[in-house]
């Protein structure tokens, strides 16, 4: 993965009918592996038509890491390593090539990389 792929923000309509009063908003940077990524997405709870564009993967990702916690993503990340662990081969599958394909950048088909 180039050392400048960055997501994009993550802001706007897509989260303005969340519950609660906002003070503020967080925006972070939080290195993930491609197996990290991979792992979100699979547990995401979302279908393969809600990752049709890069912003949408970039998207679930976050929203599934700050909901999850990073330290459950990392431990589904090592579970999903071991093939007796996976429930479902062929969403697994799609969220890795979905991952790759966006860490490709660009061009690639969903893009994402800056």
């Amino acid at each position: 993965m180039a050392a400048d792929l960055m997501s994009p923000v993550i802001a706007g309509s897509d989260f303005s009918d969340l519950d609660g009063d906002r003070g503020g908003v967080l925006r972070m940077e939080l290195p993930l592996s491609p197996a990290e990524m991979v792992a979100a997405l699979y547990d995401a709870g979302i279908s393969c038509y809600e990752l049709e564009t890069a912003e949408e993967l970039w998207r679930e990702i976050a929203v599934t890491v700050a909901c999850s916690g990073l330290g459950a993503v990392r431990d589904r990340a090592s579970e999903l390593a071991d093939p007796g662990n996976v429930a479902a081969p062929d969403w697994l599958r799609f969220c890795r090539e979905r991952v790759a394909a966006a860490l490709d950048g660009p061009g690639s088909g969903i893009g994402g990389g800056r």
